[in-house]
């Protein structure tokens, strides 16, 4: 994955035919388990990846904060989620104002955030379709099961507000190993999910959209029935998190930061010039270090401080020299683009061109 002429290090690099083919076969998953596919685009804050995930079956996009419903309705786009509760005044305001010209769903989980949003809702004459956000695992934001048919039972009152669906996001699966045991949690989460929906709709809340989340789970094509969409983030790109699971290949990993070797102090240490600000500071439970090191078997991204990354060699290790050119993948991949003002975009090695990189903040 290093470019065919030089570049300014640190930079993120983006191989086009890895990225369509992730592209294309997580839609083909999709297809073949008959659900939605709304793919977040926090991973990748690209409109032209956007349109990409269109063009292959898309329904729509997912986005977790304003700035990137912002972006992809300026181009375009007109069935966003808002997979993050609003607060705030200033928020309310931009999210109806948004709201007022394409078809935006909002996430959320208490009567907090319910009450607010449906009072702005009537000061403009609106009505705006809602997720409930349930908990089956994470401990993150969400309701129980339970807390879900009360939550709603409240929401029925705010007539603004219209419940048509209910999303959960099993992003304790990063935590686990195996297509098995990925399969697994698919399953209890997916299973939940529906119990979830027959409960509301027992007390008179139909509930039409059914949507589960994170990339490892949705990779393993494990689809409940009853459930009807699904909105996997980091496949776009895959990154070693995935690679450490079990899932994908170092293959299937379309992003890369190519770093310049800086230093070599000792023979099994070399230091690169991207750092924390670069790679970011994300450890794994899964593997050693920040990152994958391509083509050094052995290497061990071992420390990041903010402009310097310490990789461990193994012994005898006769390469690399200071100035030669690495590639790390790193182990998130979200945080990593928002670091970035744009993607190098690379077709067979060759630099096809250059994106930018929006709504990062």
């Amino acid at each position: 994955m290093i470019p065919d002429r030089p570049v300014e290090t640190p930079a993120l690099l983006l191989d086009l035919d890895v990225m369509e083919k992730n592209i294309s076969r997580m839609a083909d998953l999709a297809r073949r388990g008959g659900v939605s596919f709304r793919p977040h685009i926090k991973t990748h804050k690209s409109l032209p990846i956007a349109h990409r995930q269109l063009l292959q079956g898309a329904r729509g996009v997912t986005a977790a904060t304003l700035a990137e419903a912002e972006l992809m309705a300026q181009g375009g786009i007109r069935d966003i989620l808002l997979a993050y509760p609003p607060v705030g005044s200033l928020k309310l305001k931009r999210l109806l104002d948004l709201a007022a010209w394409i078809h935006l769903t909002v996430a959320l989980d208490s009567m907090e955030v319910a009450g607010p949003l449906a009072a702005a809702c009537r000061e403009r004459g609106m009505t705006l379709d809602v997720y409930l956000k349930i908990d089956t695992g994470l401990g993150r934001t969400g309701k129980s099961p339970e807390g879900a048919v009360e939550l709603a039972r409240e929401l029925k009152q705010l007539e603004p507000l219209q419940v048509v669906g209910i999303m959960s996001h099993c992003g304790f699966a990063y935590g686990r190993k195996g297509a098995e045991e990925l399969a697994r949690i698919a399953r209890e989460d997916g299973e939940l999910m529906v119990q979830t929906k027959e409960a509301l709709e027992k007390i008179g809340i139909p509930i039409r959209e059914v949507s589960v989340g994170s990339t490892p789970t949705c990779w393993t094509g494990e689809l409940v029935p009853g459930v009807t969409e699904i909105r996997p983030g980091t496949y776009v790109f895959n990154d070693a998190s995935n690679v450490l699971l079990g899932i994908v290949g170092e293959e299937d990993c379309a992003a890369a930061v190519l770093a310049t070797v800086i230093s070599r102090p000792t023979p099994r240490r070399v230091v690169i010039d991207a750092g924390s600000k670069s790679v970011a500071k994300e450890a794994s439970s899964l593997g050693p270090g920040f990152g994958i090191v391509k083509n050094l078997p052995g290497a061990v991204l071992e420390r990041v401080y903010e402009e310097h990354g310490v990789i461990e060699l193994p012994a005898d290790s006769p390469e690399p020299a200071v100035g030669d050119l690495l590639a790390i993948i790193p182990n998130h991949i979200c945080p990593v683009v928002n670091l970035f003002s744009q993607y190098i975009l690379l077709r067979q090695g060759k630099i096809a061109g250059y994106w930018p990189i929006g709504a990062r903040r």
